[in-house]
């Protein structure tokens, strides 16, 4: 009887340690499967893949991101081709209006335009001084500057750019001082999201 009660008591705690380990390895499948997501595994080897459902909703999940991404690369290349193009416009502008206000100042005499206070007289400036024999004109969208003494002529905006209008306008009077007034149109040649830059600037230089 007592051989009986001690072998039915190591069956016991031999079936309760199996349920126990049978708990633990539960538990340790479950935590595994909260930890991973998508894999249940036991001791490093896997037993179950991933589904169709997760599967479509990973890819999903990517590709929102990838697109999101790519939003927001186009936007910084729009920003940086806004930035550039503004800044060749206004760089444009005001190296010929210096080039211009340096060569009016130091002149003598205002050949063209020849009638004063006509508005939008003409896209050509030719000015005389001391060694100084100047011609500015319009051609094919470009300020040309044009040196009538050695002959040699220069374009005064850059390939980014195209000149769209150029005004010149002799203000003043045949005995006193004059003055001439400048109007130029410059537009990108770069096309923005919005359109194309274009300004006008506008100044007005009087002989010495």
């Amino acid at each position: 009887m007592k051989i009986s009660n001690l072998k039915f008591q190591i069956t016991n705690k031999t079936q309760k340690r199996k349920n126990l380990n049978s708990k633990q390895f539960d538990i340790f499948n479950f935590k595994t499967w909260n930890l991973f997501g998508i894999w249940d595994f036991e001791f490093g080897i896997f037993e179950k893949g991933t589904t169709l459902v997760e599967l479509i909703v990973y890819m999903a999940m990517f590709s929102i991101l990838l697109i999101m991404l790519l939003q927001m690369f186009t936007s910084i290349l729009n920003a940086q081709l806004e930035s550039q193009v503004t800044s060749e416009v206004a760089i444009d502008g005001r190296f010929i209006l210096s080039r211009l206000s340096y060569d009016i100042r130091n002149a003598n005499n205002i050949i063209t335009p020849l009638v004063f206070g006509s508005v939008g007289s003409g896209n050509t400036l030719h000015i005389t001084g001391s060694g100084t024999d100047y011609t500015y004109a319009l051609s094919a969208g470009n300020i040309i500057l044009t040196n009538n003494t050695t002959g040699y002529s220069g374009m005064l905006n850059s390939i980014d750019t195209t000149v769209k209008s150029l005004s010149f306008t002799k203000i003043g009077s045949s005995s006193g001082g004059r003055t001439v007034d400048v109007s130029i149109t410059i537009q990108s040649n770069a096309r923005e999201q919005t359109g194309y830059e274009t300004k006008t600037f506008v100044t007005a230089v009087g002989t010495r």
